[in-house]
């Protein structure tokens, strides 16, 4: 039985050689449809510089992979 408490889930990476390090986390999942929508922060750090993504990424049952807004 799966609880409905939403639990926030954060990846870590990082390559000591170039320096470069980032982290992506899952803000929210809700219904949509026949599947669900993440949202989606993405940081990513190179050379002293940072950039930041939020994308929605949808799954629906019966599809393979994941559908990207914009």
């Amino acid at each position: 039985v799966r609880s409905r408490r939403q639990r926030q889930m954060c990846i870590r990476d990082s390559n000591n050689t170039t320096g470069t390090n980032g982290v992506v986390q899952i803000l929210s999942t809700y219904p949509q449809g026949s599947g669900y929508c993440r949202t989606v922060v993405t940081r990513l750090h190179y050379k002293s510089k940072e950039r930041i993504f939020k994308e929605i990424a949808c799954k629906e049952s019966g599809h393979p992979g994941w559908r990207f807004q914009t």
